[in-house]
């Protein structure tokens, strides 16, 4: 038995069309164009800032004028007063406040060393005052005038005997601390000071702290000498003197601390230039 074709069936085959063609940059054309690019982002580059830098603009608050009423400056003495569209402090400082003929003065918000914004900080305390700038990144910190402070530790330092001034030479040390540390370094500093004095070690030294500025916390050892005789070296090296005063143990937890507290060091010898110095005369008694 077979079956013959379906006589009525048709089959609709489409006819494929070819795709338009893709117009393509010629080589001449990419570059002439990568050419006058360059020409054109060169010419940019030589006079935009120029005319950027010198382009008149309309001065805002902060780099033009600004004006305070009467109301809003601080009293005499009182605490500065921030401006934060102006970005400054105002000031109003008695007469010899700080050493200064007293007056009004305006003080850039912004610290000299890194940029950071500075605060007023009524209680913070510092050298039995209150009330400095202080900042917040590194810890510099600024009187009410804006002045830099670096701090002299009387009750870590042994002066020289007898001196009215400063003495012709000195070796000063710069210890960088690992933040953090400044609490244990200076302990350590008060027992290797305690210990000296009980040992009746006769070498002049001077303790600093740099309270404005470097990246690190920072302290300063000065040794000043009379002349460079001075410079010869002590009968007893400082370790046996304070394993004499404290004891082994004691000593060697002194020196860890100092260790782990010690970011990095260096040492530096100057020499006094009084043709170029002032040294103001004594007070009257």
């Amino acid at each position: 038995m077979s079956e013959e074709p379906n006589a009525g069936l048709v089959v609709n085959t489409p006819v494929a069309k070819p795709a338009p063609r893709r117009r393509l940059m010629l080589r001449r054309v990419f570059l002439l164009g990568g050419f006058w690019s360059g020409i054109f982002l060169g010419i940019v580059g030589l006079f935009g800032a120029p005319l950027d830098f010198m382009w008149p603009r309309k001065l805002s608050a902060f780099g033009g004028p600004y004006i305070v009423p009467a109301s809003e400056i601080p009293p005499a003495g009182g605490d500065p007063v921030r401006f934060p569209v102006g970005r400054f402090y105002l000031a109003n400082l008695e007469a010899g406040q700080e050493g200064s003929p007293g007056g009004v003065l305006a003080l850039y918000q912004k610290c000299t060393h890194l940029g950071c914004t500075v605060p007023w900080r009524p209680d913070f305390e510092f050298n039995n005052t209150k009330g400095w700038y202080r900042c917040p990144c590194h810890g510099s910190t600024y009187t009410r005038e804006g002045g830099i402070i670096v701090a002299g530790l009387p009750n870590l330092s042994n002066p020289p005997a007898g001196a009215t001034g400063p003495l012709p030479l000195a070796t000063v040390y710069t210890f960088h601390l690992n933040f953090g540390h400044d609490r244990e370094w200076a302990n350590a500093l008060n027992k290797i000071t305690q210990a000296l004095k009980k040992a009746n070690w006769g070498g002049a030294f001077e303790w600093y702290v740099l309270v404005n500025g470097a990246e690190h916390p920072t302290y300063y050892l000065v040794l000043p000498r009379t002349n460079w005789a001075g410079f010869a070296p002590p009968p007893k090296p400082f370790p046996v003197v304070l394993e004499e005063a404290v004891g082994r143990t004691e000593a060697e937890s002194v020196m860890r601390t100092l260790d782990k507290a010690l970011h990095c060091e260096r040492s530096e010898l100057i020499r006094l230039r009084p043709d170029l110095s002032y040294t103001p005369p004594p007070p009257a008694r």
